[in-house]
């Protein structure tokens, strides 16, 4: 007899985008019992075939990654929903809800802790580029700190495959306000030193916790191709010179400036091997100190799988299936000595068969994906806000308790078929 095959359950939604959204769903085969993040086009997209063979595309350049810090995607399919994509589920949060709690307690992350993310982020792009994928998108909100101390990139919504033969089209950008590198801006085809960018803007606003570059497109666009490299030790008095100077490298202009992801990677663990060994801080235990409410609340989310796996139909045991047979037997009799004595009803035609699970109910109405993690933000009270931005004038570090003066942001559009 062959074995059942897996079945996925919906359990909650964690994100929603303009064009997919991300659930969690529960899978059950046996006694086995996992959580999954899985991916879907909208409903109203379903039926589009550009909106699908993006999607698709998406899917099958990140299956092609394997690696410890890049989440993985674990099965490919379609169902009556239309395609999806399974990946593994990351309890923990984002890069940029991590600045946005940072930002409210108005502390700064410690130096060894944004070392360790950067030197996780570099491992996840010195796999990816030997790949020949360009993620374009490593992004705060696409960077997944696990409660496990494990960072993953996620979200390749918007990859490239640099032997794809599919050089950039001419007056489109994919990538996000604020953290498109000049070369995007200056529509010339992007590499893997794009990414390294992007990833310098992020982590400037995880040292300072503040945006970067915000504002109008038009002025953000200038700033980024003319500003020179901002230092951020002019904020971080803190920081030692040689991450000043990482993070200023990351961020040159002229994209033969930049290092590769493998000397980011060699880099940061030269100036963590240099740390005085009074550094304890671990990444795992600061995003605990930070999270833990919203830690628990992950946790619980098996509870909710199991509860829905509670209500649905289980098979009759044993003893019960014997109780039936004798039901069935006098019911049987009974009928039998009935049919003797009146005249036989016509056979009703047999009813309509029902799916064992049907579709979840429509949601109602965000990676990221990301990056797979939250509910919609319009439905949480604690959804990750976004990070105040940079000003162009110098700027010293805050002391601790004295307020920010910095105005709330803008907003920042996406430019990739996610939003």
């Amino acid at each position: 007899m062959s074995a059942e095959k897996p079945r996925y359950r919906f359990v909650r939604e964690l994100a929603r985008g303009g064009m997919g959204r991300v659930d969690l769903v529960v899978r059950v085969e046996g006694a086995f019992v996992r959580l999954f993040a899985m991916k879907r086009l909208l409903p109203q997209l379903v039926g589009e075939q550009d909106a699908k063979a993006r999607f698709l595309e998406e899917a099958q350049i990140a299956a092609r990654l394997r690696h410890v810090n890049i989440v993985s995607v674990v099965d490919i399919g379609s169902d009556g929903e239309g395609p999806f994509m399974l990946m593994d589920f990351v309890p923990g949060v984002s890069l940029a809800q991590h600045i946005a709690a940072l930002q409210r307690a108005d502390e700064l992350i410690p130096v060894e802790v944004l070392l360790e993310i950067t030197r996780q982020a570099a491992a996840a792009l010195v796999h990816a580029h030997d790949a020949g994928v360009v993620h374009r998108d490593v992004t705060p909100s696409n960077l997944l700190l696990g409660v496990d101390g494990v960072v993953r990139l996620t979200d390749f919504g918007i990859a490239k495959l640099t032997s794809a033969g599919n050089p950039t089209t001419a007056g489109i950008v994919k990538g996000k306000w604020g953290y498109l590198a000049p070369e995007q801006l200056r529509f010339e085809e992007v590499d893997a030193r794009t990414d390294l960018y992007t990833l310098g803007i992020g982590l400037h606003e995880a040292l300072t916790t503040e945006r970067l570059y915000d504002g109008v497109p038009a002025e953000v666009a200038q700033r980024i191709l003319a500003e020179p490299p901002p230092d951020v030790g002019e904020f971080r008095r803190d920081l030692p010179a040689e991450v000043s100077e990482l993070i200023f490298d990351l961020l040159a202009k002229d994209r033969a400036a930049r290092p590769t992801a493998a000397e980011l990677l060699e880099r940061t663990n030269a100036i963590l091997e240099s740390l005085p060994t009074t550094s304890t801080h671990t990444l795992a235990e600061h995003l605990q100190t930070h999270h833990h409410e919203r830690f628990d609340d992950q946790k619980g989310w098996r509870d909710e799988a199991s509860a829905s796996l509670a209500v649905a139909p289980r098979r009759p045991s044993k003893g019960v299936w014997v109780g039936v047979a004798a039901t069935t037997a006098i019911l049987g009799a009974v009928l039998a000595g009935y049919a003797r004595t009146e005249p036989a009803a016509p056979s009703p035609s047999p009813p309509d068969l029902v799916a064992e699970r049907a579709p979840p109910e429509p949601m109602v109405e965000e990676a990221p994906v990301a990056v797979p993690e939250d509910p919609p933000v319009e439905e949480r009270a604690d959804a990750p806000e976004e990070v105040p931005s940079m000003s162009t004038r110098r700027r010293r570090r805050r002391p601790s308790g004295e307020p920010s003066s910095e105005a709330a942001p803008s907003g920042v559009e996406t430019w990739s078929w996610d939003d």
